[in-house]
């Protein structure tokens, strides 16, 4: 396990655990967000970073799915750490390796 996917773990621990403490509704599978992404995420090392002219500033989402579909690529969202220990919601193309 990575440096950074042992701070991401930690850090959704300690939502799901928030989460858990406010109360989880009856019938719920998941104990929220960070419980899901605790049992059912895959964990990702970064690679090339793809510089699109085409873009919108400001509209990550938005030119993610834009590219996936024009690019046949698949789109992710998830969290990522930045620049340790900062850690943003963001959204990626995932490629064949």
């Amino acid at each position: 396990m990575t440096d950074n996917e042992k701070t991401l773990r930690e850090w959704l621990g300690w939502l799901r655990d928030a989460h858990k403490r406010n109360g989880i509704p009856k019938g719920w599978h998941y104990g929220g967000p960070a419980d899901l992404l605790l049992r059912e995420a895959k964990f990702y090392e970064p690679g090339e970073v793809v510089d699109w002219s085409e873009s919108e500033p400001n509209a990550c989402f938005r030119n993610a799915a834009m590219y996936a579909m024009l690019h046949k690529v698949r789109y992710v969202e998830g969290y990522a750490i930045a620049s340790s220990p900062c850690i943003t919601a963001g959204v990626w193309m995932l490629t064949a390796r």
